[in-house]
């Protein structure tokens, strides 16, 4: 083999070396924005197909609703009303779903409540005092 053939091999290796490394870089950068999108389409997904459970206060009348687009449990409900919410936990509430009660007038109402959906665990605190 003479010196320009061998000159000749070195530059085409180098060529495809390169080629293979610029390639690997690409692969990967690609391969972390599909990451990337996949967690926000996962993240818009879990936003939009949760309960969303609210508490509301009327008159002597309290509301608790799922808003959200799937069945929701909840784990826990606390309050400082005289009335005892505990048969609520481990109930289910279908989407679209009220649950109504008649309480005392108050002017003080705090409610702690804690539920889930699949996947994930929620908690809200609904301060429906009087301002």
């Amino acid at each position: 083999m003479n010196t320009s053939t061998q000159v000749f091999s070195i530059v085409i290796t180098s060529v495809i070396a390169a080629t293979l490394i610029v390639g690997v870089i690409l692969i990967s950068i690609a391969l972390f924005r599909i990451k990337a999108a996949l967690k926000k389409r996962n993240l818009l997904f879990e936003q939009t197909n949760r309960p969303y459970i609210i508490c509301q206060k009327s008159g002597n009348q309290l509301f608790i609703k799922n808003l959200g687009n799937m069945l929701g449990q909840i784990d826990e409900i606390q309050t400082n009303l005289n009335h005892d919410f505990t048969y609520l936990n481990k109930s289910y509430i279908s989407a679209g779903q009220t649950f109504t009660y008649n309480i005392e007038e108050t002017d003080n109402l705090i409610i702690n409540l804690s539920y889930h959906g699949q996947n994930s665990r929620y908690a809200d605190k609904f301060d429906l005092s009087i301002s």
